[in-house]
């Protein structure tokens, strides 16, 4: 007997350009290669989109169950790859060995879950959120050498959900980057 599987929304991650709101097309996100364990044991669907990328939990149809449910705080990881007009277009000047760093956890330590979140603490994505892919303790813990190597690659998403999947809003969360145009 298989299993019927519902995919139901978890979150999406929006990048966009600040001031008309529309999508930034030349930012892709990717699942980092230690987010993979934690996609299988969560019975996750990502999917890449033209706005960044989705986000699905899977529910048994027949028990009502959800699969994989989140018990503990447990941390989600994108990389962020741009072609270089990104670079160009909007603001952000990153040093040699920095990469973005953004995430939905406050200075405060708090995890934002909210229905709808920034991903950065100032009003857009900027300089402020780099971070020194050697010193910061996330940047160099989670990214490969292969993955650090990759000439596309401007940061690093980091989401953290402490509640079961299906807490969530029922279109999901929604966590934004917002790039401001130079």
């Amino acid at each position: 007997m298989s299993i019927q599987r519902q995919y139901l929304p978890l979150f999406q991650i929006h990048c966009t350009d600040s001031s008309s709101g529309e999508p930034i097309s030349n930012i892709t996100l990717a699942l980092a290669n230690s987010a993979l364990t934690t996609f299988s044991n969560k019975a996750l669907l990502f999917k890449a989109t033209d706005f960044g990328a989705s986000l699905s939990y899977t529910r048994n149809l027949m028990s009502g169950n959800v699969l994989g449910k989140i018990s503990s705080a447990t941390r989600f990881m994108f990389l962020m790859l741009a072609e270089p007009s990104v670079m160009q277009k909007y603001q952000i000047d990153l040093g040699r060995d920095q990469k973005l760093h953004l995430t939905n956890i406050a200075a405060n330590g708090d995890t934002l879950e909210q229905a709808s979140n920034n991903l950065h603490t100032t009003s857009t994505v900027t300089s402020a959120n780099a971070r020194n892919r050697k010193t910061d303790p996330v940047l160099s813990s989670t990214l490969t050498d292969i993955e650090l190597n990759q000439q596309r690659l401007i940061g690093l998403i980091d989401i953290t959900l402490q509640q079961p999947q299906d807490l969530a809003p029922t279109q999901g969360y929604r966590f934004e980057a917002k790039f401001a145009p130079k």
